[in-house]
């Protein structure tokens, strides 16, 4: 894999990270004056309850702008742990950090649903699958995005090391200056 697509994927995703975390998950927090309820573990019917009573259609408005950079997230996020897990990773350990990104995307877009499903239903959404399921993906989600990037850090710290060690093992010769 390139250099070229891991900066690529790299900055897309920190640029969707800035987006999300420092701009539309505060502008949330400070129409409605509570985190959203996909920022905090877990959540569900009573957390979304309140949260719809705080918001008001100003906060709910700002939910959906927030929502609408969460339907690219956890693809980028999967994106940006995949390819450096190609990069540095080898057999199993690069197949596990793989796969538990993806199972965390996988839980990220559940819990979305179930956003999306408080967002278009209003009071309206109670007993619905989707929100019904909200706590369970929202900590799968948690659990595999951490291991996957704890895993991808960890693959980072191995290929640190196997650099520092080879070049300890095999100095770079420079020639003498004349």
């Amino acid at each position: 894999m390139s250099r070229r697509v891991l900066v690529l994927v790299s900055s897309v995703y920190a640029l969707l990270a800035v987006l999300m975390f420092g701009w539309a998950a505060p502008t949330v927090q400070h129409s409605c004056g509570m985190a959203p309820p996909d920022a905090t573990v877990p959540w569900g019917a009573g957390y979304a309850e309140t949260f719809l009573h705080a918001c008001g259609s100003p906060g709910l408005q700002s939910y959906a702008r927030m929502q609408v950079f969460d339907l690219f997230y956890p693809a980028a996020l999967c994106a940006v742990l995949t390819v450096w897990s190609i990069q540095l990773g080898r057999g199993s350990w690069r197949a596990l950090a793989i796969a538990t990104a993806i199972v965390g995307a996988a839980f990220d877009y559940l819990e979305n649903l179930a956003a999306w499903s408080v967002i278009r239903h209003g009071d309206g959404w109670a007993g619905s699958l989707p929100l019904t399921l909200a706590p369970v993906a929202s900590v799968a989600k948690s659990l595999a995005d951490s291991a996957a990037m704890l895993l991808v850090a960890g693959l980072i710290v191995r290929a640190l090391a196997t650099l520092v060690l080879s070049r300890r093992t095999h100095p770079r010769v420079t020639p003498p200056n004349h």
